[in-house]
């Protein structure tokens, strides 16, 4: 290879040493402390035309610091403080710091790229590493690049030093100027140091880096939910780092960002403490310590990550109060109570002043509606939780706590009796509460301040219509017939008595009137009206508060009829009668804004009052919907009434209210009367049969009168389910599906019919694939299939159907769900194992059942596809028997048996394969392995497609197959083809080249090596063909492989020889002048046209078998770079020499010839090729060539010994040359040590 050339090459420069250099070694030998370090030698790099060695020290990369002297033998040396003979120790430093192998070392500080274009590698890295630092120790880089080329060297300095050959800075980006800039990042801990070898060996340079190491700490909220993303809440802490386990003795601090992040850098390995000692905002301090180790090189995270600070919250009781606006009480007014009011609780992340503000910042993180209690207090708790998210809790897991931020409170639901206003008739309020941090060191604070919403009380009036009948009684017992005359009286007075469970306030006084007091009083104006509106307010003597909607509270209340004694004197002056007032009776006021018509307040007559009450007929409850009526008296006619105010109306119809009842302002006399419903309720049926009722005689009052209750049935749907065949479209008989309520289904009367998720029927397909429910009240349902026929997978879909109100005509109506079935399906997909996406014909299956009911055998169509349909439920197996032709069966299990694969259909039609997710269609596939080969051809010396023609040659041929049964034994046989005429390669004898080899399969894929040996010296020019068989064991062929223009199994011969001569004689006898010209004509044949090749030519002593020197003292050595056009040809490679002192001399041309990866394809280096020899005549007069050809005393001895050295190396190998060194050492009068086989720089 061209590295080894290289060295061999080189090998002179090992015997230059300099005064200086071993002065310096000296004067470091008497610095050296009692460490030593053990050295490794290992084997060379070489670089353009030089070469370094790979050395290691106590395992870390040492490079030599004087390339001038030998490479040091392995073992133990002293250490010492790197001390360079430049002076610039720290620069060096960073050049083992940055330098291959260095704890530094950055690919973006060094060139992209080889000087010649090729890419970097390791020992590119080091070379360069090796250059810097012989540059760095003694300020001067030639001696690393003695013997290279000019362009490596000027490259080196431009793009690598960054130095001229006047010491000059040329490019501050350059290699070593940038570790120089960089000086500062070396670490405290790394250590360079140096090794004395002795005063002919090298010194050494290498480094020792224990890495201090760091601390890291990740910080966590306790609770993430709480406090992650919230403004109020940073993990910014600070921590101290203390070297002792009572805290006392600091050593750093660490401040966290703000997502609870921090390290401390450069710390020494040991043990610390890390506490913190500032608390981070929103978050209770740490009290604990931590106990961390630093170890070197390493970032020790403390308590594995695990370090939590809780964030503070406050644990709030009642969150909201509720009061009532008129009292500004936690005590509600009549009939109303302070329980069951809602209200929606939304927290927000941040602190925000407004409520504008809050809501602006988007969508609150939680919301929860809260109901009070009695005292109308809602708490954070459970018990008054409605809905909405869940709470947050503190540490304890177990207490509701708000955290840090805004909290608006609006009230969503009124209490019973209430108005959902802002106490002042207007909106509900939305309420702003901050909750922040009062201290630092623990968990709670107690920041949020209770809100009280106040609410109106529900309001409404009263009236009636004082009126008597002045008519002559004609009947006995006080009887009066209905049309008698009757008058309006004005001045008669109403005492309103409150009859509630709690105090009202007055609208006549502005006082809290207990129960059983006199709320106020009303008084019957000129038209016999009273009533409680401020347009009775002058008959009244009273008005209701500003700001109130009504005058009665919410609640229950007497009529009481007072009589003032003018009032009575005058209508019996007027009449003749004496008034006498009528019983208590009760009257409720339950709605804001209530003011029902006006009640006809008589004396008692025969009379009865009706009352209509409209309920359900099932269950007998009030429906609280609007339903409208007429009634009829015994001769059919339509009975209406005449309302006299506030305008005259004749009334015919007559309707129920939100409470299901209905009263008819007047009283019916004496009779018989017929009831007819005329438009029901919204959700039931029609009832048109009229109800007929008598009127007695006697007199009932408005507190007793007849009640008749209409009852309506609720409509009714029924669900019909239409099952088909998915692919045909056929009835499909034997499906059970389940119908269930999809939410409550209630009635408008309020009763529950059916749960949400209630079962409320279970239906069974027919012969024609339909199943009906019975009926179903309105509402929506989930319809899903519960249970399939066999062969079909169950339908997973589950269906909503909706029964809506279709009319009051209609009792029962028919809704239709059409859904399908797919029948269960097993689909196997057979594909190649190399190609996933080609499908394979002809495989065979056997698909068979545990119940016996189905055993069939398969082959895959020509979309590598089986399909089964209406699979029914049971256990089954599939087992592939048959391999499509051209595949092996590699789906196999331990013992290399076809693999079974099991799979269920259950009893819901769903198939699972091995016990995976249960599928409708199951797909399976199955890979198949083809029976393939491929194979690469390479020389056994080259190790490429090129080598040379030899009489002892060897191709590898390597052979990748897929498609072998394991354990199997199989042959492989070879045959070389010759390409140019595609018929078998004959050796030197005339037989053909063969190889062959047994092997047994590993897997269904592997490779297998066979070698040819042969003679092929006569075979340069050749394109050699490996052609490969495969046979089984009973001698079958398998498979083959013969493609004649397979670039992968081709070897291309070559050969190279050469002619010598002088370019002034023009023959082999060459001319002794101080400018000679030698020409080596080197002709190649076997070549690849286009492709770019190496020759490397150098001028060999025949008589010493040693290079020949230049005026340098370097080997004259030349490499040509070419192209060859054509396979066969010719290179001519010029040597220009002085060979004045050369005279009488034999030199042979050595040619080497390489491809582009300077692996070595050819060479001739025959010392006795007379084509290869120029013969230079005796001298005139004898010569002592000092200082050239081959001295015998002096400095100069070292390098012929070199010289000597490195053209034995080349002929006959390292042990030859080490000898031949020392010989030649002896006789220059040299004291050496025994050689040894080792090379040396």
């Amino acid at each position: 290879m061209r590295g080894k050339l290289a060295r061999c090459l080189l090998a002179l420069l090992l015997a230059a040493s300099s005064v200086a250099g071993a002065l310096s070694s000296l004067g470091a030998k008497e610095a050296h402390a009692a460490e030593t370090a053990y050295l490794s030698v290992g084997g060379n790099i070489p670089y353009a035309g030089f070469f370094t060695t790979w050395m290691w020290a106590d395992g870390q990369m040492a490079y030599c610091a004087q390339p001038s002297k030998a490479t040091p033998s392995e073992g133990g040396y002293e250490k010492a403080p790197l001390s360079t003979a430049s002076g610039r120790d720290a620069e060096a430093a960073a050049d083992l710091w940055f330098g291959w192998g260095g704890p530094g070392f950055d690919y973006s500080m060094w060139p992209g790229a080889w000087y010649d274009g090729t890419p970097m590698n390791d020992a590119r890295y080091a070379a360069l590493t090796h250059i810097i630092l012989s540059d760095t120790y003694s300020s001067s880089g030639d001696q690393a690049m003695h013997g290279c080329t000019q362009a490596f060297r000027s490259w080196c300095q431009q793009n690598v030093l960054g130095f001229d050959d006047s010491g000059s800075v040329i490019n501050g980006d350059a290699t070593g100027r940038l570790m120089y800039s960089r000086m500062g990042e070396v670490k405290q801990s790394f250590k360079a140091f140096q090794l004395y070898t002795g005063s002919f060996s090298q010194m050494i340079v290498s480094f020792s880096y224990t890495p201090y190491g760091s601390v890291e700490l990740e910080k966590q909220s306790g609770n993430d939910a709480m406090s992650s993303g919230n403004d109020a809440y940073f993990l910014a802490a600070e921590y101290t780092l203390y070297s002792d386990e009572a805290c006392t003795q600091a050593v750093s601090v660490m401040t966290l960002d703000d997502s609870g992040r921090g390290r401390i850098d450069e710390v020494e390995p040991g043990d610390y403490w890390l506490k913190e000692s500032k608390a981070a905002p929103g978050f209770a301090i740490d009290e604990a310590a931590y106990a961390v180790t630093v170890e070197p090189d390493k970032a020790a995270t403390v308590a594995a990550g695990h370090v939590q600070d809780t964030p503070q919250s406050n644990a709030v009781d009642v969150v909201v109060a509720k009061a009532d606006a008129a009292t500004e009480k936690a005590q509600p007014q009549g009939d109303s109570a302070l329980n069951g009011a809602e209200f929606t609780v939304e927290y927000y992340r941040g602190i925000y002043s407004s409520v504008d503000e809050a809501r602006a910042s988007g969508s609150p993180e939680r919301t929860w509606v809260l109901a009070t209690d009695d005292q109308g207090k809602a708490h954070l708790n459970s018990d008054s939780k409605v809905s909405g998210d869940a709470f947050y809790y503190a540490s304890d897991g177990t207490t509701p706590v708000i955290p840090l931020g805004t909290v608006l409170v609006t009230e969503t639901k009124a209490p019973c009796g209430y108005n959902l206003d802002d106490g002042r008739g207007n909106a509900p309020e939305t309420h702003l509460v901050k909750v922040e941090s009062d201290n630092d060191r623990i968990e709670a604070v107690s920041t949020y301040n209770s809100p009280v919403a106040k609410d109106t009380v529900k309001r409404g009036d009263y009236r009636l219509v004082k009126e008597v009948p002045v008519s002559i009684y004609s009947e006995g017992a006080g009887d009066m017939p209905q049309d008698a005359k009757r008058v309006l009286v004005p001045g008669v007075e109403f005492q309103l008595i409150n009859d509630s469970a709690n105090p009202v306030v007055s609208p006549e006084t502005g006082e809290e009137i207990a129960p059983g007091g006199v709320v106020c009083t009303i008084t019957t104006d000129g038209n016999g009206l009273a009533t409680t509106k401020d347009s009775n307010a002058d008959a009244n003597g009273w008005a209701k508060p500003e700001g109130w909607s009504a005058a009665l509270a919410y609640g229950t209340y007497f009529v009481h009829e007072v009589i003032p004694a003018d009032v009575a004197a005058k209508f019996k002056a007027e009449y003749g009668k004496t008034l006498l007032p009528i019983d208590d009776f009760k009257v409720t006021i339950s709605d804001e804004g209530q003011y029902d018509p006006p009640v006809l307040v008589s004396n008692k007559i025969p009379q009865t009052p009706l009352k209509v009450v409209k309920a359900d007929a099932e269950t007998g409850k009030r429906i609280p919907l609007a339903a409208s009526f007429e009634l009829y008296d015994a001769d059919g006619d339509l009975v209406t009434y005449t309302l006299h105010y506030p305008d005259e109306e004749v009334v015919s119809t007559w309707t129920t209210n939100e409470r299901g009842e209905l009263t008819l302002p007047m009283v019916l006399g004496e009779g018989c009367y017929f009831l007819k419903e005329v438009a029901a309720p919204e959700g039931y049926v029609l009832d048109s049969e009229p109800a007929a009722f008598t009127v007695s005689a006697d007199y009932r009052g408005w507190d007793d009168p007849i009640v008749l209750t209409f009852e309506d049935a609720p409509q009714k749907g029924i669900v019909t389910v239409s099952k088909t065949d998915s692919e045909t479209g056929s009835p499909v008989d034997g499906s059970t599906y389940i119908v269930k309520a999809e939410g409550d289904v209630s009635t408008p009367d309020g009763t529950l019919r059916y749960a949400d998720g209630q079962i409320v029927a279970a239906l069974i397909t027919g012969a024609d694939g339909h199943a009906t429910s019975e009926p179903l009240y309105l509402g929506t349902y989930t319809v899903y299939e519960a249970k399939v026929k066999d062969g079909y997978a169950l339908d997973v879909a589950e269906k909503s159907v909706a029964l809506t109100y279709q009319g009051q005509e209609v009792s029962v109506f028919d809704e239709q769900i059409d859904v399908t079935d797919a029948p269960t399906e097993l689909r196997l997909a057979k594909v190649d194992s190399l190609d996933g996406e080609s499908p394979i014909e002809g495989a065979v299956f056997r698909v068979w059942s545990d119940a016996g009911d189905f055993d069939q055998t398969l082959k895959t169509d020509e979309s590598g596809v089986i399909d089964l349909k209406y699979l029914k439920h049971g256990s089954y197996h599939l087992q592939e028997v048959a391999a499509a032709e051209g595949y092996v069966i590699s789906d196999v299990d331990e013992d290399g048996n076809a693999k079974t694969h099991d799979f269920e259909v259950n009893d819901q039609g769903m198939a699972t394969l091995d016990g995976d997710s249960m599928q409708a269609k199951l797909a399976i596939v199955v890979e198949n392995m083809p029976k393939t080969m491929g194979t690469t051809a390479a020389d056994g010396d080259s190790g490429t497609h090129e080598g040379q023609a030899r009489s002892d040659m060897s191709i590898i041929d390597s052979v990748a197959y897929t498609g072998c049964i394991p354990g199997e034994t199989y042959k492989v046989t070879g045959k070389l083809m010759d390409k140019s005429t595609g018929q078998p390669a004959l050796d030197a004898e005339g037989n053909e080249i063969t190889a062959e080899k047994d092997f047994v399969a590993e897997g269904f894929e592997g490779s297998i090596d066979i070698e040819f040996r042969f003679d092929g010296s006569g075979l340069a020019g050749a394109s050699l063909v490996a052609f490969e068989a495969m046979y089984d064991a009973e001698g079958r062929i398998y498979m083959n492989h013969e493609d004649i223009d397979d670039e992968g199994q081709t070897v291309n011969v070559v050969d190279i020889a050469t002619k010598a001569h002088d370019a002034e004689t023009g023959t082999n006898q060459g001319t002794v002048s101080e400018s000679a010209t030698l020409v080596d004509e080197v002709s190649f044949e076997g070549l690849t046209p286009g492709n770019r090749y190496k020759l490397f030519t150098m001028l060999v002593d025949k008589a010493t078998g040693e290079p020949v020197e230049d005026a340098a003292g370097n080997p004259m050595v030349i490499e040509t770079d070419f192209v060859p056009e054509a396979p066969d040809g010719t290179v001519e490679v010029v040597f220009e020499l002085n060979t004045a002192d050369l005279a009488g001399k034999s030199l042979v041309f050595f040619e080497k010839l390489a491809d582009d990866g300077d692996n070595v394809i050819a060479k001739h280096e025959d010392i006795g090729d007379e084509g290869q020899t120029i013969e230079l005549p005796e001298p005139d007069v004898p010569q002592n060539p000092v200082g050239k050809g081959y001295p015998k005393t002096g400095a100069d001895a070292a390098k012929v010994a070199a010289a000597a050295s490195a053209a034995v190396i080349v002929g006959c190998g390292a042990a030859g040359a080490a000898y031949a060194a020392a010989k030649r050492r002896k006789k220059a009068g040299e004291e050496v040590e025994e050689p040894t086989a080792e090379p040396v720089e």
